[in-house]
């Protein structure tokens, strides 16, 4: 820390304290693999920035990488680094296996066309592992991460490199896939480690916290959409209005003179409807009626307060009895377009059998 004269502090000494000024921590609460996501984000642009743009990169998670990448490559040609994380380490058509800091790692050069690599990669003992993809190209890298490895392609998720704003079409389209990938039924949301919002799904009983799980879910999924370092997601904020769920913030340049700025480009309220309670008691319509009318309160004084471009209700339904669509929300339409609020929508279903009818109803409603 610079000294400082006694007083009041010099145009000079102002600059200094904003360039020492550091950014919150952003990964707080965040799974694992989410962490590993934002650090390997963080390298990839470091490395484009410095003249990283041919090639393929893949980068993979393991507690051990040199027995992981032995076991698949052979020790021939194997590198192994204990500072992979400061970016000194050979990129272009590479291999790397790393250890969650990203500080140790071991790799070797493909040695094969890239298409070929993946698919030994798949074939492998690789192909179970959280996987990171990297193409250098000279506008930006693509970077598409596999949380669960490159035999699961279904789950994936493209890192958002772009210097752009994020929009409400890209947020909702990413939970879009959140939801048929990992909360629509039961058997989706108990895979992983991450914990059920069911108490029993088969007589439609959450957990008290179902609303806190939903939400950890959703926080997750996007700081990994946007796992950049000029992008924050920030859950539980606190305002001046009360404690807003999700805010969708971008960091950039503050001009000659000052620091980087934190703008909020989207905020997101989340609500649950249910038809029981944790102990099983019956929760009324005009209850969760109430609960919608709260969000889309609670949703216009957040955005208005953080200034935000755009705001969006997620309203998750957990009740037995589901509608096909979101008809159920129609009552708030007019309300909600006054306030420029979306209402986003996604049912969680009692069981498999429930979505293929759903499904089965919505295709019949399209085609009527």
């Amino acid at each position: 820390m610079a000294e400082f004269t006694e007083g009041v502090p010099s145009d000079d000494e102002v600059q200094t304290i904003l360039a020492e000024r550091k950014r919150p921590p952003t990964s707080a609460g965040t799974s694992p693999m989410t962490r590993f996501m934002r650090a390997a984000a963080k390298l990839v642009h470091d490395r484009h920035a410095s003249g990283n743009t041919k090639g393929h990169s893949v980068i993979i998670l393991s507690s051990t990488p040199t027995e992981t990448l032995m076991e698949f490559d052979g020790a021939a040609n194997a590198i192994q680094t204990a500072t992979f994380k400061s970016g000194s380490s050979e990129m272009d058509d590479h291999i790397w296996i790393v250890n969650p800091s990203l500080l140790r790692a071991t790799g070797c050069a493909m040695g094969t066309p890239f298409s070929e690599m993946i698919g030994r990669i798949e074939a492998s003992n690789l192909g179970g592992l959280p996987t990171i993809i990297v193409e250098w190209t000279s506008a930006r890298p693509f970077m598409g991460a596999y949380p669960t490895g490159m035999r699961n392609p279904d789950d994936s998720v493209e890192v958002k490199f772009a210097d752009e704003p994020i929009t409400s079409d890209e947020v909702q389209e990413t939970l879009n896939q959140l939801h048929s990938r990992a909360l629509e039924t039961p058997f989706l949301l108990n895979q992983g480690n991450q914990e059920s919002p069911w108490n029993d799904a088969g007589k439609a009983i959450p957990k008290s916290q179902a609303e806190i799980l939903v939400h950890w879910r959703v926080h997750d999924c996007l700081a990994q959409k946007f796992a950049h370092d000029r992008f924050d997601v920030r859950s539980e904020a606190d305002t001046a209005k009360g404690r807003l769920d999700l805010q969708l913030c971008r960091w950039f340049d503050g001009g000659p003179g000052f620091n980087e700025a934190l703008t909020c480009d989207g905020v997101l309220e989340l609500k649950v409807l249910r038809s029981k309670t944790s102990g099983g008691n019956p929760v009324s319509d005009n209850d969760n009626e109430k609960n919608v009318a709260k969000g889309l309160i609670q949703a216009h004084q957040y955005r208005s307060e953080k200034k935000a471009d755009w705001v969006a209700l997620c309203c998750y339904d957990m009740r037995a009895t589901q509608v096909a669509n979101p008809n159920c929300l129609d009552k708030f339409a007019t309300q909600a377009a006054a306030d420029e609020t979306a209402i986003w929508y996604w049912p969680l279903r009692q069981n498999a059998e429930a979505a293929r009818d759903q499904a089965y109803a919505i295709a019949q409603n399209a085609g009527a």
